[in-house]
């Protein structure tokens, strides 16, 4: 699953939650987030970075490694400095394909104590489009 269909199924999950989009999908080479969207009844603002396949199958496994460290780096340089504490009108959230769920859930769990810092939610994106949303919490349970 590429980055432009994970990305767009989470555009669309969004709007059925009733988030407006406040941007359009990036263009290559263009830098912020992926997804920036506004909450009208709960004047929040929900920031999502996304991450897909590779246009090659050879390197999938190390693309979905890399792809980890990146988003992290990406969000933890844009995030403001209340981060996602309770208070906040911002929430930061990845969103990625759900079957690298078990690989990203060993490496937060190897990272708990960062983890619990970012609170990051998690959108996991099926290959049949459906959305599922994770909070920061559910990938430190046993």
């Amino acid at each position: 699953m590429s980055e432009q269909e994970v990305e767009k199924s989470v555009r669309a999950y969004l709007e059925k939650k009733g988030w407006t989009l406040t941007n359009d999908p990036r263009l290559v080479g263009q830098h912020d987030w992926d997804i920036r969207a506004w909450h009208p009844k709960w004047r929040k603002i929900m920031l999502v970075e996304a991450k897909g396949d590779g246009k090659s199958d050879k390197h999938k496994h190390q693309t979905k490694h890399n792809a980890f460290y990146t988003m992290l780096g990406q969000i933890v340089a844009r995030m403001d400095i209340k981060g996602n504490s309770v208070n906040c009108a911002r929430t930061y959230a990845l969103a990625i394909p759900a079957d690298w769920e078990k690989t990203y859930k060993a490496k937060i769990e190897s990272m708990a104590f960062g983890w619990n810092l970012l609170k990051l939610n998690v959108f996991l994106v099926h290959e049949n489009g459906d959305v599922e949303k994770k909070t920061y919490s559910s990938f430190l349970k046993k």
